[in-house]
C-alpha cells in the first residue's frame, strides 16, 4: 500500500512507434548516432527547472532528485504521456531506468554506451556503467531496433 512504479513502453504499429511514459525512466532515440531523449521526468525537480526556479547544476546535486509526481499503482488513475514517432530504419531506442540514465553526463554519453555492438552487449554497457558509477538504484535498460524486413516494411529486435 502506497507504493508506486515508473513504466516506460512501446507499441509498434508498421513505421510508427507509440511511447508511454510515467515517472522517471526514460525513452531515447538514437537515430543517424544522434541521441535525443523523448521522454520527460515527472519528478519535482524537473519540474522546478521547467519553472526556472533551480539550475540544471542545481538539479544535479539536490537531495530530493528522485521524488517522482507521476506513479502507477499510488492512485486509481495516472496521467500518461503518449507520444507518437514515425520509426526509420537504423533507429535505435534505449528504454532505461534512473538507475542508469541518472549516472550519465549527457546524451552524448548514453549514444557512445548505446551505440556499442549488438542490442545485448549496448544494454550491457549501459547497466555496467551505472553500476560502476555508483549503482545506488535499480539500472535496467533495454534496446530496440528498427530494422527493414524484406517480407515487411518494419521489424522490430528487442534485446
Amino acid at each position: 500500500k502506497g507504493m508506486g512504479t515508473t513504466i516506460s513502453c512501446m507499441l509498434f504499429t508498421g513505421p510508427h512507434a507509440i511511447v508511454g511514459q510515467v515517472g522517471d525512466s526514460r525513452v531515447y532515440l538514437v537515430r543517424q548516432d544522434v541521441p535525443v531523449q523523448i521522454t520527460e521526468d515527472h519528478t519535482l525537480v524537473n519540474m522546478q527547472l521547467k519553472a526556472g526556479a533551480i539550475t540544471a547544476e542545481q538539479a544535479r546535486t539536490v537531495p530530493y532528485q528522485n521524488l517522482i509526481t507521476r506513479a502507477v499503482g499510488v492512485k486509481d488513475y495516472v496521467e500518461v504521456d503518449v507520444f507518437d514517432m514515425e520509426c526509420a530504419p537504423g533507429d535505435r531506442f534505449v528504454l532505461c531506468s534512473d538507475g542508469v540514465h541518472g549516472y550519465l553526463r549527457d546524451e552524448v554519453e548514453l549514444g557512445r554506451l548505446a551505440g556499442r555492438g549488438s542490442r545485448e552487449e549496448a544494454a550491457r554497457a549501459l547497466v555496467s556503467f551505472a553500476l560502476q558509477k555508483g549503482g545506488r538504484d535499480n539500472a535496467t535498460a533495454l534496446i530496440v531496433d528498427i530494422q527493414v524486413d524484406r517480407e515487411a516494411d518494419f521489424d522490430v529486435d528487442v534485446g
